[in-house]
């Protein structure tokens, strides 16, 4: 934080930098891919995407399962493309 020095008689401001956000993806390492990967065999999909593949319901539910768990495994029905599929919902 910016301070502005002032004479004593005039009280002191302070500026601060207006905040941004900003969203960051980060690459897992193969070693860390892997330890999830074993985490989340014995559970169950909590996220199923038909063969319609992404939408704003599906979008919606996997941010609703993010909220109430730390991992959350999804489940790519029939997509012509299943990696770009699992990419859009990673963003």
């Amino acid at each position: 934080m910016a301070e502005t020095e002032t004479s004593p008689s005039t009280p002191t401001t302070r500026t601060t930098p207006p905040t941004t956000t900003t969203t960051t993806t980060t690459v897992l390492t193969g070693r860390q891919r892997r330890h999830l990967r074993g985490l989340a065999n014995p559970r169950k999909p909590l996220v199923h995407v038909g063969e319609a593949g992404v939408s704003e319901a599906v979008v919606r539910a996997l941010d609703s399962a993010l909220e109430g768990h730390e991992l959350v495994k999804v489940k790519l029905q029939q997509p012509a493309d299943k990696k770009a599929e699992a990419q859009l919902l990673a963003e």
